[in-house]
């Protein structure tokens, strides 16, 4: 049975926040965007928690950045079928998911896990940041594409093509 520590604990209250984000959102509640911010700060704490207390997990190491996408996700599809935003955003990040994934799923497999965990980059940290503040300002925009809107959506989409790279050069380097 898999021990879980404080940080893993917080990581899994994002999976329930972000089950609760996608209901408000499908709502059309404004209480959504708190709750997508609040699974944000989730992010940080569970990983600056792990690393304080020396508690970082396989558990944690595996279901954080999934949590990370699910959240990032939810946002996306829900301002593609609300709001009408371009599939191209969502396909893009999904790329980026699914390399990940991969990543993730080598790892489980394989007994030198280590040579396929994809510790955070910092080019990763600043693609998940910027997807999100595009998502929370749409949704605090009503969908609406303002300028600092669209700076974030081109911003976070360069950095999601520059993730792929990253990530792909890593499978291509692992297989």
């Amino acid at each position: 049975m898999v021990k879980l520590k404080i940080a893993d604990y917080i990581t899994l209250s994002r999976y329930l926040l972000t089950l609760i984000f996608i209901f408000l959102i499908l709502k059309r509640s404004n209480i959504a965007v708190i709750i997508f911010i609040i699974a944000l700060i989730t992010d940080f704490f569970d990983g600056y928690i792990a690393r304080k207390r020396k508690e970082t997990t396989a558990f944690g190491t595996v279901l954080d950045p999934i949590a990370d996408r699910f959240l990032i996700l939810s946002g996306v599809l829900a301002l593609i079928f609300i709001y009408d935003l371009s599939i191209l955003w969502a396909i893009l990040i999904m790329l980026r998911d699914i390399i990940h994934l991969i990543l993730l799923i080598f790892s489980l497999f394989d007994k030198n896990k280590e040579k396929y965990v994809t510790h955070t980059i910092m080019i990763s940290k600043i693609t998940t940041v910027t997807q999100a503040l595009a998502i929370i300002s749409m949704l605090i925009l009503g969908g609406a594409l303002n300028k600092i809107t669209l700076s974030f959506i081109i911003i976070a989409t360069i950095m999601n093509i520059a993730t792929i790279i990253s990530y792909s050069h890593k499978i291509i380097k692992k297989i």
